[in-house]
């Protein structure tokens, strides 16, 4: 298994190399570029296909380390892939519904609402192979859910990490590097506890997100060579992330002395608190919940600092310290106490943040 791991790193990460190539060419021949407007913070004509090449590279890799673990003698791989075969087609019925509206996204352009219609299809989907969140472990006063209610949470699950994913992904490398934050905890959970399924999806994506990163943040406009994720790969990385979320959270033993529920949630406090407090705040203020504006977080320390790499280093050790702070508090604290800790540590950023704001305004 730790053969098809090392080798599923390195070739996804060629492959996404090549095929983001591969897009950048088509992208330029068709003259398929992000749009530019106000709220955009880009100069000149970048592609926003790299999630073509994300998703390309994850699934090609996934599907030979398949054919790998069922002809070489990973037995483990093999007896994975056998038990549970209608699950993994559900999945990719789930992941292809998701891709294709992210394309279509960034081709042409989709209202919100088919968004939505699109992500809750592919939660039911997920739900009816028979795997949902059957456990929250006390949040909120919930232990074992019946159908119900674990079909509802979990539909709302994938929804919710699925538009955090895309609404971050802002700035250069801000989806990406968080991401790959995200997948490599996740690896090593699922390493730790031999949870195979985190394992096969974690390790192809971290190796495709290695080449667009580079591309994402070190391409130039000027040579051709830069691109976005757009929301073909934020809306697949979403998925998939969701479904590990799930997965992790299924779990009905201690990971790490650590509650299931902080193990699988805490890692994106920061996206998916970002994303309430700027819907919050546009219900408040009697405007479209899901119209682009400039009050993400991560447009507003980049207000303050100037420099969208300063504005990725510090909201990717934001995430790692709330991740890191959180999981220490549930070895000792009900998980509730850990939730409402959370609230309080993201509202006394946002505090400093604003105060800051204020200050460089005046």
């Amino acid at each position: 298994m730790n053969i098809i791991i090392s080798i599923s790193l390195i070739i996804s990460c060629i492959i996404c190399y090549a095929a983001t190539r591969v897009v950048l060419k088509f992208a330029y021949r068709h003259k398929l570029f992000d749009t530019q407007s106000e709220r955009k913070i880009h100069k000149g004509n970048i592609p926003r296909l790299g999630g073509v090449a994300i998703s390309t590279a994850t699934i090609l890799t996934i599907i030979l380390a398949g054919i790998y673990g069922a002809f070489c003698g990973d037995s483990k791989f093999s007896v994975y892939l056998s038990t549970h075969c209608k699950l993994i087609l559900y999945s990719v019925c789930a992941l292809l519904i998701i891709s294709a509206t992210g394309f279509f996204d960034d081709i042409i352009g989709f209202r919100y609402r088919t968004k939505f219609i699109a992500q809750i299809s592919a939660g039911l989907l997920i739900c009816y192979s028979g795997f949902w969140i059957n456990n929250f472990h006390g949040l909120f006063g919930l232990y074992h859910l019946n159908i119900y209610q674990g079909w509802a949470i979990t539909v709302f699950t994938v929804v919710l990490i699925t538009n955090a994913i895309n609404f971050i992904d802002g700035i250069d490398g801000l989806a990406g590097a968080l991401s790959f934050v995200f997948l490599g905890f996740y690896y090593i959970v699922g390493y730790a506890y031999s949870q195979m399924a985190v394992m096969i999806v974690t390790i192809p994506v971290m190796g495709a997100l290695i080449a667009f990163l580079y591309f994402n943040i070190f391409g130039n406009p000027d040579k051709k060579n830069k691109i976005f994720m757009g929301d073909t790969g934020s809306l697949f990385i979403g998925f998939l992330v969701s479904v590990i979320c799930i997965d992790i959270t299924n779990n009905t033993d201690n990971i790490m002395g650590a509650n299931p529920i902080a193990v699988a949630y805490c890692p994106l406090i920061v996206p998916c608190f970002d994303l309430a407090r700027v819907v919050i705040s546009r219900l408040y203020e009697n405007r479209n919940p899901f119209k682009a504006d400039k009050t993400h977080l991560h447009h507003i320390i980049l207000s303050i600092v100037k420099s969208q790499r300063a504005t990725l280093i510090i909201i990717v050790v934001l995430s790692i310290f709330m991740t890191s702070a959180s999981i220490l508090l549930s070895l000792h604290f009900n998980v509730n106490l850990v939730f409402v800790f959370d609230v309080f540590i993201w509202m006394l950023v946002m505090m400093t943040v604003c105060r800051k704001l204020q200050k460089e305004n005046n």
